[in-house]
């Protein structure tokens, strides 16, 4: 499946928890965007999320069935309120 999340300054969930087996998330914006998986209580935020740079990309793999990237994505950006593109191609 690929989906196009539009990504502002507040934690957004740009994709819903499934049984995934990979994820490959696409920053098409000219500002750094971070992204948390993890499944953990703690809300993201520019400080602990991980960052993506400005046409950058992150690769999540799944290797026997572990469930490390079953859960929510989630996305925030520090550029105001402008709101800038992460593409999400996850199978």
């Amino acid at each position: 499946m690929i989906t196009a999340a539009q990504v502002t300054n507040a934690a957004t969930k740009v994709s819903e928890g499934k049984r995934r087996r990979w994820a490959h998330l696409h920053n098409r914006s000219n500002v750094t965007i971070y992204v948390k998986y993890d499944g953990s209580d703690t809300a993201l935020t520019v400080a602990n999320g991980l960052p993506i740079p400005p046409n950058g990309e992150r690769q999540l793999g799944n290797a026997a069935g572990d469930q490390d990237f079953w859960h929510d994505i989630w996305a925030i950006h520090d550029d105001g309120a402008n709101e800038h593109a992460l593409v999400i191609h996850e199978a």
